[in-house]
């Protein structure tokens, strides 16, 4: 049985929004729940745009590898992404959005 994989992106959300500068959270359910999951407090982004970052964060790969850059929002298919590769080793996958540059428009999804 595989361990459950959350996936959070909270598309142009400052850090600081949700941690005071005293190193707390500001929410109770994000301190919750980093009590009990791996975060990720030094990531960056190649991008400041959501579809770039995006593809980027379920690919692994940069805008220039992958493609997604101002004038061309799709992904192609022949990129892998983290989502198909969890599918194949017997994860149910489900991604919810409601950013419509994160879904089918864009192979976003």
């Amino acid at each position: 049985m595989h361990p459950p994989i959350l996936f959070i992106s909270l598309d142009a959300t400052r850090f600081d929004y949700l941690v005071n500068a005293d190193g707390n959270w500001r929410w109770p359910f994000f301190r919750k729940f980093a009590e009990r999951a791996h975060t990720f407090l030094n990531a960056y982004t190649p991008s400041p745009w959501t579809p770039p970052a995006h593809a980027s964060m379920f690919t692994g790969l940069t805008p220039h590898e992958h493609g997604v850059v101002e004038g061309q929002l799709w992904l192609g298919d022949q990129h892998p992404t983290l989502a198909g590769f969890l599918d194949k080793i017997g994860y149910q996958t489900v991604g919810i959005s409601s950013n419509p540059l994160l879904g089918p428009i864009t192979n976003l999804n």
